[in-house]
């Protein structure tokens, strides 16, 4: 079926609108970002499209804000101890007590750990961890995409894997990144670079990730799936 997808800016909202032949209007809020999302009829115009938008407002929020919270409640974090095993980027790991050593090191299949805040320790060191990696990653793709972040910050996120101030040229990861096979930093660091091209999720969005990174869309579907239980 022929259709025509473009990104349309409604005070806040930045809106995905796919023009199809249908007879009707339908918004959305997708997890697990809340983005919002119009289905409308090609004779559709934006200001048809922005009205539509602008009166469902307060629904929009609302759903959006219901999002959010599921996905915080669906955060089942690591309470990290002594001879915990857990994922890094899809290999297993174990959490081993060192008091001969002075300070957290990730060294397969162990990360080691003096012993005074486990937990603490683990979460600083793994965040170190992804870091380093996102960087040499950065190295990788920069050529590829031709843009390249002046800064990372990698936090707890609760509702997004990824986001990016284009004009601050600034890129935030999801902490919880470290736990998930590579293949899904990368399309998140593909995804989040590329913002630094295309502001939006329109048709340019969409045909730089085409050609950088192919397979983005299988890889976004099962990220989405694993959202669900990781986030």
């Amino acid at each position: 079926m022929r259709q025509v997808v473009s990104e349309l800016m409604v005070d806040s909202f930045t809106v995905r609108v796919t023009r199809k032949r249908m007879k009707n209007i339908y918004l959305r809020v997708l997890p697990p970002d809340g983005e919002v999302t119009v289905s409308a009829p090609f004779q559709a115009t934006d200001a048809h499209v922005a009205k539509v938008v602008r009166k469902q407002r307060d629904w929009i929020l609302q759903q959006q804000r219901t999002v959010a919270q599921a996905a915080a409640q669906r955060i089942a974090p690591y309470e990290f101890s002594d001879g915990l095993a857990f994922p890094i980027f899809g290999s297993t790991f174990t959490v081993r007590v060192d008091p001969a050593i002075r300070k957290p090191v990730i060294k397969a299949p162990y990360v080691l750990i003096p012993g005074r805040k486990i937990d603490e320790e683990v979460r600083r060191v793994l965040k170190d961890h992804l870091r380093g990696r996102v960087w040499e990653l950065i190295e990788d793709w920069g050529p590829v995409i031709g843009r390249t972040p002046r800064h990372v910050t990698v936090k707890k996120m609760t509702s997004r894997w990824g986001s990016c101030n284009r004009s601050r040229s600034v890129i935030n990861l999801n902490s919880q990144l470290v736990f998930l096979p590579e293949q899904f930093l990368i399309y998140v660091l593909v995804h989040e670079m590329t913002h630094l091209w295309v502001g939006g999720h329109g048709k340019e969005f969409y045909s730089r990730m085409d050609a950088t990174l192919p397979q983005w869309k299988k890889l976004r579907r099962e990220l989405n799936d694993l959202g669900a239980r990781v986030l």
